[in-house]
């Protein structure tokens, strides 16, 4: 193989890579999206800020869920068009997620049917705060080290 077919090569190679991660679906959980279209959000609850996220009917006005989010958590959301095709009052699927923060990618395991695009808002509602928060079984915590004679 010649030295010019080798190094092209490489590029091809991650472009097919990219393209197939790209139709895979996969998506990074960040606050401002993924990057691409795909109808995922995700949502940071801090102790000085901690959320609720509602999605509300727009024909209605009314709420149609909401999920309070703990302080020190994220909460990830897509929503996939045309999957319940025959309820006309709520068409599409809501997938979610409770996840720590930072967590980039993961299963939303939680699905719901909701109003489709043109008929739904989602809301953020800061609670007063601080929060202390909360810990659970994916939940790290560090402490720092200590050697024999240091004290705090």
């Amino acid at each position: 193989m010649s030295n010019v077919s080798h190094r092209c090569g490489l590029p091809l190679a991650l472009v097919g890579l990219i393209g197939v991660s790209a139709l895979s679906g996969c998506a990074t959980y960040a606050p401002g999206g993924s990057g691409f279209s795909n109808d995922t959000y995700t949502y940071y609850s801090t102790p000085h800020e901690p959320k609720n996220v509602l999605i509300v009917d727009t024909r209605t006005g009314e709420r149609f869920w909401m999920y309070e989010i703990p302080a020190g958590r994220q909460l990830v959301v897509r929503f996939y068009e045309d999957q319940y095709r025959d309820n006309a009052y709520t068409p599409a699927a809501m997938r979610w997620q409770e996840m720590p923060i930072g967590q980039k990618y993961g299963t939303l395991s939680n699905v719901m049917a909701v109003p489709d695009a043109g008929c739904r808002r989602i809301d953020l509602d800061v609670r007063p705060g601080p929060e202390m928060p909360t810990t659970t079984a994916d939940t790290t915590i560090q402490t720092p080290e200590t050697t024999a004679g240091d004290s705090y």
